[in-house]
């Protein structure tokens, strides 16, 4: 994990959606998903072998909960959600592109994204989707 983040409280993310009707969430299965493990003994991941392509890789497990958990609470509220994830959203460059274009066609249907990353995803979110979307921060970077 090279940035530890938390999940700010439910009552902090509401404050911040509010007067809001459309939300997309945005998660990051990088360091946020290692910051939702540091503290549990849960697995942070699920190693998938591809035998037919003869790799490995790892599926992050704990974000996917931690999404559909905000969207429950979201959704409580009467809010519009829509969750897209990707690994890692901090990343700029032609294999985080597809995501961001995705993502940028979504502007039509959504008023903000809110972001389940550390903070150099949030940037990231901001410099590239900024002039479409307002970027909300759903965590509190605490180290790297």
């Amino acid at each position: 994990m090279a940035v530890y983040s938390i999940v700010l409280p439910d009552s902090t993310i509401l404050k911040k959606v509010t007067g809001l009707k459309s939300v997309l969430i945005v998660g990051c299965g990088a360091c946020f998903n290692d910051s939702l493990a540091f503290n549990t003994t849960r697995p942070m991941a699920e190693v998938i072998v591809d035998t037919n392509m003869g790799t490995t890789n790892l599926q992050p497990l704990l974000i996917d909960e931690e999404l559909k958990r905000i969207e429950k609470l979201l959704e409580n509220n009467d809010l519009s959600i829509k969750i897209e994830s990707t690994i890692p959203v901090c990343e700029i460059s032609f294999v985080t592109e597809p995501f961001i274009s995705k993502l940028a066609k979504l502007s039509t249907e959504f008023e903000a994204i809110l972001s389940v990353s550390c903070s150099a995803g949030t940037l990231a979110l901001k410099k590239q989707l900024g002039k479409v979307f307002k970027i909300i921060p759903a965590t509190k970077t605490l180290g790297i």
